[in-house]
């Protein structure tokens, strides 16, 4: 009887402490569910912030020249909405790009922050840029500005003509600046299905992680162009010579290239770790926690106007101010 008694006790005991068990994983559970969502939240209130904020930034660039014909100053005037950090100057000459610095780091080390109806004068005499060159400022999120000439003095009036600030225009291709996404991938390449693109100036997923780019271009100038497999996204870390490239996922797959046809938009999408057809993998950023810059490697052939003749293309832009790669 006792013995009984005793086996029922112990039966109730042992579905009390399995009711405890099962409420416990259950709210475990509910606690990490609770989590995952409050991370995807917070992570799309970011992106809309950062969105948001971008729409509201407009910099507008001018530069003085001096008796030698060389880029003395440029003076940046913030003239959108919020305050902006200029973190980049770019040159353009003969249709090429490339990174002059970004001036609140070595070796000029300037407060680089705009408030709004404020400006920026940054001297350039030592970097030595032939008084020709077209030159770019852009900020930490990305917005880059327009030159205005003559060279500014106080109280001018400024007209602002056919301004658009979501494009880049650097020779013979026109880059969609606000159609730059990335995506997380699987290892073959394919893109994860529970995943989305998201913009790409903007990375909020932990690294590494494999993932893949897409930009949109279109070819401004007068001749077709075909870009070949070794064409690359290559992101390079701030103040480092580390850089990893992304290469093309041509759209050909016998001859592995994709054209660039005239007055036609195209998205061009950068997934491999190699160029292919060689066994390529996609590829994951191993940067943390910093910020890179981007810089187009295209190769190719322009075709010239008799249908037969090519030409070599190859041509490097720097696509990005910056892009931000989470912890």
């Amino acid at each position: 009887m006792h013995t009984t008694k005793r086996f029922f006790h112990n039966k109730k005991g042992l579905q009390t402490v399995t009711v405890i068990f099962m409420l416990l994983l259950m709210l475990a559970l509910l606690v990490s569910l609770f989590g995952i969502f409050f991370r995807v939240n917070l992570s799309n209130q970011r992106q809309m912030a950062l969105e948001q904020a971008r729409i509201q930034e407009k910099i507008m660039l001018a530069k003085e020249i001096n008796h030698q014909n060389i880029t003395s100053r440029v003076t940046v005037t913030n003239i959108g909405e919020i305050e902006v950090r200029i973190r980049a100057l770019y040159k353009t000459i003969e249709g090429a790009t490339t990174l002059v610095c970004d001036p609140s780091a070595e070796p000029l080390n300037i407060d680089t922050h705009i408030s709004p109806s404020n400006t920026l004068t940054v001297e350039l005499t030592d970097f030595n840029i032939n008084g020709t060159a077209r030159i770019v400022a852009a900020t930490e999120r990305g917005t880059k500005s327009f030159e205005y000439d003559p060279y500014l003095v106080e109280n001018n009036e400024v007209e602002l003509k056919d301004y658009d600030p979501t494009k880049l225009y650097v020779g013979p291709l026109m880059l969609k600046f606000d159609d730059f996404w990335y995506i997380k991938t699987l290892a073959d390449g394919s893109f994860d299905p529970a995943d989305q693109w998201q913009l790409g100036w903007n990375v909020t997923d932990s690294t590494p992680v494999k993932i893949a780019w897409n930009i949109t271009v279109m070819n401004i100038g007068d001749k077709n162009i075909t870009l070949n497999r070794l064409s690359a996204f290559n992101l390079v870390l701030s103040g480092s010579p580390t850089s990893i490239p992304w290469y093309i996922e041509p759209t050909n797959k016998t001859t592995y290239t994709q054209p660039l046809i005239i007055n036609q938009t195209v998205t061009i999408t950068f997934i491999w770790d190699r160029p292919a057809p060689s066994a390529p993998q996609s590829l994951g950023s191993t940067f943390k926690g910093g910020a890179c810059w981007v810089f187009l490697t295209f190769f190719g052939v322009y075709h010239e106007l008799d249908g037969i003749t090519t030409t070599a293309y190859a041509q490097t832009i720097p696509f990005e101010a910056a892009v931000q790669v989470a912890g």
